[in-house]
């Protein structure tokens, strides 16, 4: 769901900065982010979805079938300023019908943000208390979180990103 949804923001005067791997860091007083990588990847049904008319794609490795999606419009930035984060909530733990998009605070940011992040070394301890001082900065920071919930379907794009987009603007939810 990242990727089909971050790369269905194609069109819409919206930057793309990353489907995943994406690192946050504190620059003066702001949230910013910075990708991993260049381009999405997705399985060959979203990119026959998101791109009818075709798109340049590579492999991206030996042991997947994604592609990754080497679209112009998803050239990467050095640096993003975020005000808002969203939360995908696994289709498997709870089916949608409808876009439900809720505010989070305290330990359930925390919980997410510890959740999603990456650690090659859960048994090194300076890199443990790293990334909670990180935590700690990201939530003294207080950009606003949510959880996004939304049906699986390509036909429900539009809808998810209109949602998404007046929860930004309006900064609630709807």
């Amino acid at each position: 769901g990242k990727s089909t949804l971050a790369s269905s923001f194609k069109g819409e005067n919206v930057r793309f900065v990353t489907d995943d791997c994406l690192k946050f860091k504190l620059a003066d007083g702001n949230l910013t982010g910075v990708s991993a990588y260049h381009g999405s990847r997705m399985w060959e049904d979203s990119i026959e979805a998101l791109y009818p008319d075709g798109v340049a794609t590579s492999s991206v490795s030996h042991y997947s079938n994604k592609r990754r999606i080497l679209a112009k419009e998803q050239e990467s930035v050095d640096k993003t300023v975020f005000n808002s984060v969203f939360f995908l909530v696994d289709p498997k733990a709870v089916q949608r019908d409808k876009v439900v998009i809720e505010p989070l605070q305290g330990s359930a940011v925390i919980m997410e943000l510890i959740r999603r992040s990456f650690l090659l070394d859960v048994k090194n301890v300076p890199s443990v208390a790293g990334q909670f001082e990180v935590i700690k900065d990201l939530m003294a920071v207080k950009p606003l979180f949510y959880s996004l919930q939304y049906p699986r379907d390509y036909a429900d794009l539009q809808q998810v990103r209109q949602a998404i987009g007046a929860v930004i603007v309006l900064g609630e939810t709807g």
